[in-house]
Formats: C-alpha cells, sequence, structure tokens
C-alpha cells in the first residue's frame, strides 16, 4: 500500500517523498527505479514482518504520473499510477 504521496493531490515541492508498506520479499520500482524495501518486524500484528520503502522523486511542472510497481518471487505483480500536480 502507498502511504504517500496521495492520488490526485498537490505538491508545492518539486521533490517529494513515495513511501509504502509491503511484503518483506517484494521488489518495488517507483518511475522504474528499484527501491529497497526494509524489514520491519511488528509483533502485535498477525502477520510479524512487514516491508517498508520510500525514495524521492522530482516531479516536473504540471501534471505527474507516479507509477510504483509491486513484485514478488512467485510472479505476483501490483502497479499503482498516481496523479500528482506540482505548481511551484
Amino acid at each position: 500500500s502507498v502511504r504517500e504521496p496521495l492520488n490526485q493531490s498537490l505538491a508545492v515541492n518539486q521533490t517529494i517523498t513515495v513511501a509504502g508498506l509491503t511484503t518483506p520479499d517484494a521488489k518495488i520500482t517507483v518511475q522504474e527505479k528499484e527501491v529497497e524495501v526494509k524489514v520491519r518486524e511488528v509483533p502485535d500484528l498477525p502477520v510479524k514482518e512487514l516491508g517498508v520503502f520510500n525514495t524521492e522523486i522530482s516531479l516536473s511542472v504540471g501534471t505527474n504520473h507516479v507509477k510504483i510497481i509491486a513484485s514478488n518471487e512467485i510472479g505476483q505483480i501490483i502497479r499503482t499510477d498516481l496523479v500528482v500536480a506540482y505548481l511551484p
């Protein structure tokens, strides 16, 4: 799940954070660049480990499509395309 940015949001800074949660074994790409997934232990949840990712990207003026792809070793793929407007 993507925690930030929100879809159809407005950015006032050219650089924004893209962050979210995934399974610990997932491979995450943001704008076609692989992002490190850190494993966090969460003993209070039924799933004992979560994958956490974050990266910074630069936006161009106007409408930007932020493409995020999550995949795992068994071939499951989830694609997310968020729209973020940058108006300096």
